[in-house]
C-alpha cells in the first residue's frame, strides 16, 4: 500500500494484455464497459459514448493493458495519503484522456486521476495530467 491506496502491484497482477479477452463487452447506458477479473485484480473498462471499439480505441487499450500497472503505481506515489481512508482501482475510463478510478474501501467517496493520450503508430504515450 502506497499513500493509503491498494496498488495492482501488491497483489502480484497478472499480464493484463494475456488475460484480456475480446467477447465479454458489454453496453452501459451508453458506454462500450468491460469488466477485467484476473486472480485477485478487478476494475472496469469504460470507453465513453461507445457501443464498438474504433482501431485508435484498440491501441490505446493494448498499451493501456501493458502499463496499467505502471500507471497505478505513479497514481498512488504523486497522492496526498489518505490518513484515515484507503483506496483501490476501481475503473478506468477511456475518452479524450484515460481517467484511473479510484474508490474508497471503509469510506464512500470516489476520486480520479488523468492521463493525456499520445496516440503513436503501434503503442500510446500517457501522460499525467496533476
Amino acid at each position: 500500500m502506497i499513500n493509503n491506496i491498494h496498488t495492482l502491484n501488491e497483489k502480484n497482477p497478472p499480464n493484463f494484455l494475456e488475460g484480456f479477452k475480446e467477447e465479454g463487452w458489454y453496453v452501459d447506458e451508453s458506454d462500450l464497459c468491460y469488466d477485467i477479473e484476473v486472480d485477485n485484480c478487478e476494475f472496469t473498462i469504460i470507453v465513453e459514448g461507445k457501443s464498438v471499439l474504433s482501431e485508435n480505441d484498440k491501441l490505446v487499450l493494448r498499451s493501456l493493458l501493458g502499463k496499467v500497472v505502471e500507471l497505478d503505481l505513479q497514481i498512488a506515489n504523486k497522492t496526498k495519503s489518505y490518513k484515515d481512508y484507503e483506496f483501490e482501482l476501481s475503473y478506468i475510463t477511456i475518452g479524450k484522456s484515460v481517467l484511473f478510478g479510484y474508490c474508497g474501501i471503509n469510506v464512500n467517496s470516489i476520486w480520479e486521476s488523468e492521463f493525456a493520450v499520445e496516440s503513436g503508430d503501434s503503442s500510446c504515450i500517457f501522460k499525467s495530467v496533476f
